[in-house]
């Protein structure tokens, strides 16, 4: 049976690249989905293993999407913000909100609404590589490098590529994974982690 649910790491090869993060057989962190009895079932299976907190998120294509982070890990989990957090960049025409973010292992949830954008930036100064984990709806990540509908790809993006995610007609739920940057959190949460500019194509 077709089911929208999307449960991390384990639905996502990408993660293979992350050994000092994923060592063995990690329980779930995210689950996610707009089928409440599947996700509901998905995250019945995983209690055996660990506990979850319910986020509310914005609603996919008009259907309320049920999102549960892991909440077993007492001094080092999960920091869910009361209530959206709006992004720094809205003065450089960024829509996005986020809802979580988990500091050590890099981990950001951010969501778009339908016809939207985040703001065109790079990360060169600061050494982030970002991947993108679409966990529902979706988008078009456009880069120098080309787009990537996040529906057929997980694109990573190496700090000196701009980079700019864009909705059509549906919003989208994205999982961000920063790397490289130990003081990353900070540096997202002040603003400092993005250099503002427009996207240039590069030339094969």
């Amino acid at each position: 049976m077709l089911t929208d649910t999307k449960v991390f790491p384990r639905d996502f090869s990408a993660c293979s690249l992350f050994p000092e993060l994923f060592q063995g057989r990690l329980p779930p962190l995210v689950i996610a989905g707009t089928d409440h009895s599947d996700v509901a079932q998905t995250v019945t299976n995983a209690r055996g293993e660990c506990h979850f907190k319910r986020v509310r998120v914005l609603g996919i294509n008009g259907k309320e999407c049920f999102l549960y982070l892991q909440s077993d890990w007492e001094h080092d989990s999960w920091r869910i913000f009361d209530s959206p957090m709006l992004s720094t960049s809205q003065s450089q025409g960024s829509q996005a909100v986020y809802y979580a973010a988990h500091e050590r292992l890099g981990l950001l949830l951010q969501g778009l609404p339908e016809n939207s954008e985040t703001s065109c930036h790079d990360h060169l100064h600061v050494s982030w590589i970002e991947f993108y984990f679409r966990l529902a709806g979706n988008a078009v990540l456009h880069t120098d490098l080309g787009q990537f509908p996040l529906d057929k790809a997980t694109p990573v993006v190496r700090p000196e590529v701009g980079h700019q995610l864009r909705t059509a007609n549906q919003p989208v739920l994205v999982l961000l994974n920063i790397k490289e940057d130990p003081e990353w959190y900070q540096r997202w949460e002040d603003g400092t982690g993005h250099r503002y500019g427009e996207l240039i194509p590069k030339v094969a």
